[in-house]
């Protein structure tokens, strides 16, 4: 299954909590595979169906892949000489017909007999892995597959039947003893290049980006670090994804032993923006930089660098992209980060129009406006200050930053606080002028919408002084009117403040 959206997300979240894959765990699960201590499910990768046999079926019955129901005919014991059984019935074995060493073979079971057409190896891509292969022991050019098609929405089986394929790394010939599904993903960066791990993730290589496929190397895993994320491929998750020396423009980056380091801790941006696929960006732990496409060196392989945050203006362009169904924010692992950037939206019903600064960053005292451009990412502000995910003031109020420079603050003017005042962004300097407050709306039926007021002066709101018309300045009125509500993709609740 895909994290195309990549980035995805978003609507309604499932509220999966995910844990650190140990590479103890991982090699015992092999282990006691190989000694055949334990019936266990093979779950096919990364879909939640597992290997299953008919419960009343026998000698010359075909295998194929179901849901997961826990019967004794979905779960297997691999013995120490390779053949693997149902636990419904050990005279039985998993079997290549007619030792046919094929691609397409469909798998069967027959009845144990010792022959090599029912015998089959174990390999993983390392020993920090969750995954494993499943090869003929006559053929070892030939992988125990399932047959799928992996589009930008989710994965399908072609056929429910389990047959032979020539092995090469694809994620319909992995296996696992855990359901993996919606627990990692492939990274798409403007849907047409997955993130991918060299060498099978193991530590020093380089992270690239290649054209879309189907590959282990491109699946990944996104485990809490501290208030952050890090990031480590399935085929080794004792390695992370981190950041070649000092974060910096440009700076390229590797596959490392993870370390809960600041150089391998992300800030994973939520933009919501369909219920089908969602967008992020991931910024480096100041925000300041954000991962992206380098140049060329290799066609079509492509160098992962940090690149300014964000990367453009435009409404997918520099930004990362997965399924709803295995997003981040789904995951639920860190909250307080995912909902805290958010685009500003005046009257929501009408959708083209956007507050915020037009494209990538303003100076100090530059006045702000609402934009035309539909999810810009440049649209995008956060109450986190640079350099931590800290949030909000101590006396409660919020700052309110762009993301394209979070040392700007939202600013009232000299601390003006007059109907008509048009609101600027200011260099951030801790004052009251640049501290407000939010309230949930008491417009019936937006109950998810907010007001944004002056903390200091909460009888004003912030309010499009022309209307909700591209271009229109942002001011403080009288608060009261329709124009005074906000929205954006995600729920306002995170930042509310008392009113």
């Amino acid at each position: 299954m895909r994290w195309r959206i990549l980035i995805a997300v978003l609507t309604a979240a499932a509220g999966l909590l995910v844990g650190p894959l140990t590479a103890s765990a991982s090699a015992q699960m092999l282990t006691t595979r190989r000694d055949g201590v334990a019936a266990e499910p093979l779950y096919a990768f990364n879909t939640g169906q597992v290997l299953t046999a008919s419960q009343n079926g026998g000698h010359g019955t075909l295998v194929r892949v179901a849901p997961d129901a826990g019967g004794t005919s979905q779960r297997w014991v691999l013995a120490a000489d390779g053949r693997l059984s149902p636990a419904s019935n050990h005279k039985l074995c998993l079997n290549v017909p007619k030792a046919a060493y094929k691609a397409g073979t469909k798998l069967e079971l027959w009845t144990c007999n010792g022959s090599a057409s029912e015998r089959f190896a174990v390999s993983a891509p390392s020993a920090h892995t969750p995954v494993f292969h499943l090869t003929a022991t006559a053929d070892r050019k030939f992988c125990v597959s399932t047959q799928t098609t992996i589009t930008l929405y989710n994965t399908q089986f072609l056929t429910k039947n389990v047959l032979l394929s020539r092995c090469n790394g694809a994620q319909s010939q992995a296996w696992s003893a855990s359901n993996l599904a919606s627990v990692v993903g492939q990274f798409a960066f403007n849907y047409h290049h997955d993130l991918v791990a060299p060498n099978n993730g193991a530590p020093g290589g380089q992270a690239s980006l290649v054209p879309v496929g189907n590959g282990i190397d491109e699946e990944w895993e996104v485990k809490a670090n501290g208030a952050q994320w890090s990031f480590s491929p399935i085929a080794d998750t004792a390695t992370c994804l981190t950041i070649a020396g000092k974060a910096r423009l440009h700076a390229d980056l590797f596959l490392t032993p993870c370390t809960g380091s600041a150089a391998q801790s992300f800030v994973t941006i939520d933009l919501r923006f369909t219920g089908t696929i969602s967008y992020y960006l991931f910024a480096a732990a100041d925000a300041k930089y954000c991962l992206a496409m380098g140049k060329a060196a290799k066609p079509p392989k492509l160098p992962l660098v940090l690149a300014g945050c964000p990367n453009t203006g435009s409404s997918t362009a520099g930004m990362w992209m997965s399924e709803d169904t295995t997003s981040i924010a789904s995951q639920d692992l860190d909250p307080q980060t995912t909902g805290k950037f958010q685009e500003f939206w005046a009257d929501p019903q009408v959708l083209s129009n956007e507050y915020g600064m037009i494209e990538n960053g303003s100076a100090s005292g530059t006045a702000v406006r609402l934009a035309s451009t539909p999810n810009g990412i440049a649209q995008v502000w956060t109450d986190i200050t640079p350099g931590s995910l800290a949030a909000g003031n101590p006396d409660g109020s919020i700052s309110i930053r762009p993301l394209n420079d979070l040392n700007l603050c939202l600013t009232v003017p000299a601390a003006n606080y007059q109907a008509g005042v048009v609101l600027q962004v200011q260099t951030c300097n801790g004052e009251s002028d640049q501290e407000f407050a939010t309230a949930i709306s008491t417009v019936v039926g937006q109950s998810s919408l907010a007001t944004v007021r002056p903390y200091s002066a909460q009888s004003l709101c912030i309010s499009p002084e022309a209307g909700v018309v591209a271009g229109s300045l942002v001011d403080l009125q009288a608060c009261g009117g329709q124009a005074d509500t906000w929205g954006g993709w995600n729920p306002w609740f995170s930042w509310l403040t008392p009113a």
